[in-house]
């Protein structure tokens, strides 16, 4: 039975890091040149929150890691991290808005016509979701890790999350992340006070979502069994070069 910290502990981390996380990206994009630097600035709240929680920071990617069978994470673990989440990113753009006076908004790609291309944005959402999940997924199991520091991997996870934030933002706003999208939104709608502002609420929240699902067979059929096996041959590669070494 799970100690009760083993579910306090990681949700406060994971809140703190939303809030910084948060106010981070929501800051970051106000400027093209600021934009640059999102990659570095992501990696603060991952490390921050790593090793108590593993750094989700995404209601998407904690969804995947309760779909997954690989780890202890438990629907309980689940509501604490989404709550965290949801509420630190809100926290966080609000003290950005506070910080700038301004909310900051998100918005999808207009054509020449001012016309939301909206089905551009989906998929992009969808396929930055996806990509980064997945990598997520891979980084935070010892036989599917890039590296075996997990400091190493902390840096390919917060790298990924920024550089797709910032490559795709003129397109879809830039969230791959419900909480983050639902807070943006939110913080827009309170400023503004026009329906308009949540008008994409939808997209920001379910299609992270729905990729986090699509994830999971991927990670499950393709890439962690790639891995395993990769793993395992090289265990039986160092096993025969140290029997040649014996003899």
């Amino acid at each position: 039975m799970p100690a009760v910290q083993d579910y306090i502990y990681p949700g406060i981390f994971e809140f703190i890091g939303s809030v910084i996380l948060g106010a981070a990206i929501n800051q970051m994009k106000r400027e093209a040149t600021q934009s640059l630097v999102l990659p570095f600035v992501c990696l603060a709240p991952h490390v921050i929150a790593w090793r108590s929680s593993r750094g989700h920071l995404n209601p998407a990617v904690s969804l995947a890691n309760l779909l997954r069978r690989d780890t202890k994470f438990n629907f309980g673990h689940f509501l604490i991290y989404i709550i965290a989440q949801f509420s630190g990113f809100l926290c966080g753009l609000m003290l950005a808005w506070w910080f700038n006076r301004e909310p900051g908004r998100i918005e999808v790609f207009k054509d020449a016509a001012e016309t939301d291309q909206i089905h551009e944005a989906v998929v992009m959402e969808f396929v930055g979701s996806l990509i980064f999940i997945i990598v997520h997924l891979l980084s935070t199991h010892t036989k599917t890790s890039v590296a075996s520091n997990w400091g190493v991997n902390c840096i390919v996870v917060s790298f990924f999350y920024g550089s797709l934030v910032y490559i795709f933002s003129t397109y879809t706003g830039g969230s791959f992340n419900p909480a983050y999208g639902f807070a943006q939104n939110i913080t827009d709608l309170w400023k503004t006070g026009k329906d308009i502002s949540v008008e994409y609420m939808w997209m920001y929240v379910l299609v992270p979502l729905v990729a986090a699902f699509a994830s999971w067979p991927i990670y499950e059929i393709v890439y962690k069994p790639a891995y395993e096996a990769t793993s395992q041959n090289q265990v039986n590669m160092d096993k025969l070069e140290n029997e040649v070494h014996v003899y």
